[in-house]
């Protein structure tokens, strides 16, 4: 039997039910053999040599194991299974680990009152007619010796259980109470506290608890406003869509835009005009007028890349790609320049700007490691600036790109070939005004 226990349990997984069983089997089975031989060994002094009552009563031992293997078998696997049942509560609940360590101290002090049971049982005074009878007459003995032990276990464990249980719950009711609660600070409730009850090492950690709990919430509730003050800044330098990027995956941000439109705006001798003012004069005025760019980009629906010095760059069609960027950034260069008129230098003359326009291909990405710059580059890019640094005071040009895509829109005067650097002579554009409905049919400047 254990070679074949043995074998099985190196070819049969592990924690199955049936696998189980068949220890448990095993386990009744050896039991009932050791009962019986028990009994046996009591009885054959009394048999002698005749054979054929050995043979009945071994026959009848057989029938008695068999059913005692039985009951065996049901009370070790029920026994099992609360044990197991048990156990588990007591490794996760304190309750009733407390419990089950006070029930260990009441069975150790059974231990004597049921010795002493089992000391004064001493089977059957006279003997039975027959072997049979004797037989029967030392199991009826020895169940009836079971049945005051059953008794007793009954009537003091299950009090015992229940006493047990409520010494313990108002110890661990506060426990529990604190482990809710740490279990809905973990999830983020930091407004989570404990009902403090009572003076001792319990309440005492309660009360901990409480102030961890309220300087936790103190402290999350800056990080907070820092964080929403970060976000804040960091909106001010970065599109939203390129920020909330660089927040999910802090490498590096490059992308390839086939068709974008880049403006390039300078403030016509504004150098010379810083010369006469107070350094907060300037830096006030200039607020103020990039500012006024800011609400116009922002309501054309485009992109602030940077001011440099009294210069200013902004983009259509980028970070979000759009289809009529092109004639966003034309509605916004009109834009300019009349906002530009309500300005005026210190002598009372009105500011003007040169804008320059080109649309095609960029690259766009985040560059930079404590100071994050968005930022544009290509031919597209330097080539709208050459038509701001190349153009007419207080005038728009375009390349001869832009003006294709916004011929039909908007009114142009052809300017004709001018040097550009780095390009040669090139075709250019200057734009007047955005057309009506019924002009927009006209073809050409």
């Amino acid at each position: 039997m254990s070679a074949m226990l043995a074998a099985l349990r190196l070819k049969l997984p592990p924690h199955m039910t049936w696998y189980l069983m068949l220890y448990e089997a095993f386990f009744s089975s050896a039991l009932s053999v050791l009962l019986n031989g028990i009994l046996l060994a009591l009885i054959l002094p009394a048999i002698g040599e005749n054979s054929l009552v050995f043979v009945g009563i071994s026959l009848l031992l057989l029938v008695v194991a068999s059913m005692m293997t039985v009951v065996f078998f049901f009370f070790v696997r029920v026994a099992i299974l609360l044990w197991r049942k048990l156990e588990r509560l007591r490794r996760k609940h304190l309750r009733w680990a407390l419990t089950h360590a006070l029930l260990i101290v009441a069975m150790f002090l059974m231990l004597p009152m049921l010795a002493m049971g089992a000391a004064d049982w001493q089977g059957p005074t006279e003997l039975s007619d027959t072997i049979v009878l004797q037989t029967l007459s030392f199991l009826s003995s020895f169940v009836f010796m079971l049945i005051p032990i059953g008794a007793v276990l009954l009537v003091v464990f299950l009090p015992t259980a229940i006493f047990s249980y409520f010494v313990v719950l108002r110890t661990t009711r506060g426990l529990e109470a604190l482990l809710s609660a740490t279990e809905a600070l973990r999830e983020g409730q930091y407004e989570a506290r404990v009902v403090v009850e009572g003076e001792d090492e319990v309440a005492q950690l309660q009360h901990n608890f409480n102030a961890m709990a309220a300087d936790l919430e103190r402290v999350m509730a800056e990080l907070r406003d820092e964080r929403e003050k970060s976000e804040r800044l960091l909106l001010n330098v970065l599109p939203s869509s390129i920020a909330e990027r660089l927040k999910q995956e802090p490498s590096t941000i490059a992308d390839s835009f086939d068709e974008a439109t880049v403006l390039f705006a300078d403030i016509v001798d504004f150098t010379d005009f810083s010369a006469h003012v107070s350094p907060t004069e300037l830096v006030e005025l200039l607020n103020q007028i990039f500012s006024a760019f800011d609400r116009l980009a922002e309501e054309h629906g485009l992109e602030k890349i940077k001011t440099i010095g009294d210069a200013y760059m902004v983009v259509g069609g980028l970070p979000q790609p759009r289809p009529d960027h092109v004639h966003a950034v034309a509605a916004m260069a009109i834009a300019m320049q009349r906002e530009i008129s309500r300005f005026n230098t210190e002598g009372g003359k009105p500011f003007t700007i040169r804008i320059g326009i080109n649309t095609g291909p960029v690259i766009a990405g985040v560059i930079g490691i404590k100071r994050f710059i968005y930022d544009l580059w290509g031919d597209t890019v330097n080539l709208a600036s050459r038509m701001e640094s190349h153009g007419v005071v207080g005038r728009i040009q375009v390349t001869e790109a832009a003006y294709e895509r916004l011929k039909d829109h908007f009114f142009f005067e052809a300017r004709g070939l001018i040097h550009i650097k780095g390009k040669g002579q090139m075709s250019t554009y200057l734009l007047k005004g955005e057309k009506d409905i019924t002009e927009r049919h006209q073809v050409g400047p």
